[in-house]
């Protein structure tokens, strides 16, 4: 939702997800059984400089990778001057990724 594609930002960033496909929700508490994965349900995760997951891939808990299993969809993120290109990518109560639901912009920090 923010930062538009192609915009040009001051750092920090103020970067807002939003989807109106999927329920986003914060990811139960200890391990989740393959069959306890909530349909239609996910949370965020944000990478920098890289590139979509493949569906059904685990999305790593390491760089480039910041996770929203909280179910948060905001964050205020310090990042270098010059272009860079944020990928916003839904991933499931196991943290993996969900067909169709990976979205890419980017944007050039000025200062």
């Amino acid at each position: 939702m923010e930062p538009k594609d192609g915009a040009s930002v001051k750092s920090p960033v103020r970067i807002v997800f939003g989807s109106e496909s999927i329920t986003i929700a914060p990811v139960p508490p200890g391990e989740i059984a393959p069959e306890a994965v909530r349909a239609n349900t996910a949370h965020y995760h944000l990478g920098v400089d890289t590139d979509c997951l493949p569906a059904g891939q685990v999305i790593p808990k390491a760089n480039p990778w910041i996770h929203f299993g909280d179910g948060k969809n905001t964050i205020d993120m310090q990042l270098d001057p010059g272009p860079h290109k944020l990928v916003v990518q839904a991933g499931d109560d196991r943290h993996a990724t969900m067909t169709g639901l990976c979205e890419v912009i980017n944007v050039t920090v000025t200062e």
